[in-house]
């Protein structure tokens, strides 16, 4: 038996072959057991070949974290809490209540994840799986698209995707509640020829005509190679469906700009004083990124909190601080304290009392743009 310490080695990535794996200068053999210490316990090696062998090397099951791993092969949830920063101010009860509500969330018929394989049939008509063919001769080739909804391992990618969901709105279950009375389609792609065939673009999307969120599988994991969690391209499409969710009507519609809790027509979840926050934040923001935009770069005045990118529209602007509120947060209230108080109002909690330092990376890359030379593009935001 080997001990590890569970803390030092959860967000490593882990490689394998016949006889051992490899965990950055480890080199354990498969017939030995693991002990990660509390929560995780005692692991089989061999166990975690499983989601190895059962996911394709298109997967990233197949090249990812230790955590994401352990969870797939036992199905121990607590695996799980390294993805999920709010776990890390939950007690032992608090935690079964979070991951009990994410089980509650792949139960939900209006909730549908789905794994998308694009596949090919061969000579006699059976169907490969898309990393058998690479280099095989396609041209007269027939191909389908095949969205795997039922396995064991889709499954195992639905609560994960849940587990998103019920750290955003674990405080707000009367939105959550509305919100899993909207059918909802979560598509997540083998590979990057079978996102293409179905239509996704830039590597993940929200599609109103697909009712949900596209998104390479890959990117579902990406940005957790380290202690913190990082880049979220998960959290900033759900910022999109958010927008345009219609918890009155409960469905999804045209963009609205702001998130649910922030509009007149919601009954009893609009808060007014969110609106009135939100509303004031933007205007700021777009005061600062105007003035960058006509004079350029002034030393000592304050930068908009987001990149560019995410002044071109409403739907990206509401998107963008969503996911910078869940990792930026305390550059984000310091910076501009009554837009961030709207989220805290809307989802009952405040991200700071479990960040002890915000993720960097997009704090620097905004303030490298912005303290550039190239002036950016005008704002595309309604005021």
């Amino acid at each position: 038996m080997i001990q590890l310490n569970w803390a030092d080695v959860y967000y490593q990535t882990p490689t394998f072959d016949s006889e051992q794996m490899r965990l950055a200068t480890l080199r354990i053999p498969l017939d030995e057991v693991i002990d990660f210490g509390a929560p995780i316990g005692l692991t089989p090696l061999r166990d975690l070949l499983l989601p190895v062998v059962t996911y394709s090397p298109e997967f990233p099951l197949a090249s990812t974290q230790l955590a994401m791993l352990v969870f797939a092969a036992t199905r121990r949830p607590y695996a799980l809490n390294s993805y999920f920063p709010l776990t890390q101010r939950l007690d032992r009860d608090e935690q079964r209540s979070f991951y009990r509500l994410a089980g509650e969330i792949t139960r939900q018929p209006t909730f549908q994840v789905s794994l998308v394989h694009w596949i090919m049939l061969d000579e006699a008509g059976v169907l490969r799986a898309d990393h058998n063919w690479r280099g095989a001769d396609r041209k007269d080739a027939r191909f389908k698209l095949v969205m795997d909804s039922t396995s064991e391992s889709t499954a195992q990618l639905a609560f994960f995707v849940a587990c998103h969901l019920a750290e955003v709105y674990f405080y707000r279950h009367d939105i959550l509640e509305r919100l899993m009375d909207t059918k909802i389609h979560i598509r997540l792609y083998a590979s990057p020829e079978a996102f293409k065939q179905d239509g996704g673009a830039a590597g993940g999307n929200f599609s109103l005509e697909k009712g949900g969120i596209q998104l390479l599988l890959t990117r579902l994991f990406e940005g957790y190679n380290d202690k913190t969690p990082g880049v979220a391209p998960f959290l900033h499409e759900f910022g999109h469906l958010l927008d345009h969710f219609d918890a009155a009507e409960r469905r999804l519609s045209g963009s609205r700009g702001t998130l649910p809790g922030m509009r007149p027509d919601e009954g009893p979840l609009y808060a007014p004083k969110a609106r009135e926050l939100f509303l004031k934040g933007k205007r700021l923001e777009a005061e600062r990124y105007l003035r960058l935009h006509q004079y350029g770069y002034q030393a000592g005045l304050p930068l908009p909190i987001g990149h560019p990118y995410v002044f071109q529209n409403d739907t990206e602007f509401i998107a963008g601080y969503f996911e910078m509120f869940f990792r930026n947060p305390r550059y984000f209230a310091a910076l501009n304290p009554d837009l961030f108080d709207s989220f805290v109002l809307v989802f009952g909690q405040d991200p700071r009392r479990v960040w002890k330092a915000d993720f960097p990376f997009y704090i620097h890359q905004n303030q490298t743009y912005y303290r550039g030379d190239q002036r950016p593009p005008r704002h595309g935001l309604s005021l």
